[in-house]
């Protein structure tokens, strides 16, 4: 009986963990430079390596447009395991700065 309900909460808990990965994962792309729950700007991503095709590829999932002020602009959210997703679009072009300490992005 120990073992069937150990057996049962290690599968729930599982599937928890799975669904949690997939709800956070599930339209980011992988990215290195982005730090674990800070927000990057688009032009901080692609100085650190991202490409715009990276980039593009996050805003397209979001239904975002994907010109240069979008892909340059926007706020990403970093993930766990190098995964981004989209936050914000700070507005217009030079509207998204980064504080020095820690890396994180802010629409100004």
């Amino acid at each position: 009986m120990v073992a069937i309900r150990f057996a049962t909460l290690h599968l729930l808990a599982s599937c928890a963990a799975m669904l949690f990965s997939t709800a956070e994962l599930g339209v980011n792309a992988e990215i290195k430079g982005c730090p674990y729950s800070y927000s990057v700007c688009g032009w901080d991503l692609i100085k650190s390596g991202t490409t715009e095709q990276d980039l593009i590829k996050i805003l397209q999932a979001y239904k975002q447009p994907t010109d240069p002020s979008h892909i340059y602009d926007s706020l990403y959210v970093c993930f766990k395991q190098g995964q981004v997703g989209f936050d914000k679009w700070c507005g217009g072009p030079y509207k998204c700065g980064t504080m020095q300490f820690p890396p994180f992005g802010t629409c100004t």
